[in-house]
């Protein structure tokens, strides 16, 4: 109970820190600046727990009691940060389905035209952000009008398509 705890302490904080300082200035690349304020406030907090976890406990929470409690914690940790790495993007960018799903709610009981919703999805919703993440966050990069992977985005694509691999999944598709 004291890991759940305090990795949900920790990583509230963390929510947070992070929500506010999106308010204050979006930063250029997103995803490192996730990985910094989750990892520093994971350990701030670890260091801040270990110091003043007599404090703490004296008036009746719960702390980590043995290095393993703490590993425990730093390891959940990770795990949450690394998914929320994962699904960030999709906060990030337009989604196509959401896109679509949202112009149908909003079109209410009158429906949607056929044609109305295709001319919603092109380029600009579809591809163009996405290369655009892809050269912010480093995966690619324009050299004569040209795009290449650099070794960041290649050891990304190795991975993808080996876990695609790995379950029997097509090697194309997203």
């Amino acid at each position: 109970m004291t890991v759940l705890l305090w990795s949900t302490s920790i990583i509230t904080i963390a929510l947070f820190v992070h929500v506010c300082m999106w308010r204050i200035r979006l930063p250029k690349r997103q995803t490192m600046a996730i990985l910094y304020i989750f990892s520093s406030t994971t350990i701030v907090g670890l260091i801040a727990l270990s110091k003043y976890g007599n404090i703490i406990s004296m008036v009746g929470v719960p702390t980590p009691e043995s290095i393993s409690e703490y590993l425990h914690i730093l390891i959940f940790l990770g795990v949450l940060t690394i998914g929320y790495i994962i699904l960030y993007p999709g906060f990030e960018v337009d989604v196509p389905t959401l896109i679509l799903v949202n112009t149908i709610a909003q079109s209410g009981t009158n429906g949607i035209e056929k044609e109305k919703l295709y001319d919603l999805v092109n380029d600009n919703i579809l591809i163009k952000p996405r290369i655009k993440d892809l050269l912010t966050n480093k995966n690619a990069y324009i050299d004569k009008e040209k795009y290449h992977l650099t070794q960041k985005g290649i050891l990304m694509i190795k991975i993808i398509l080996f876990f695609r691999k790995l379950q029997r999944l097509e090697q194309k598709g997203g």
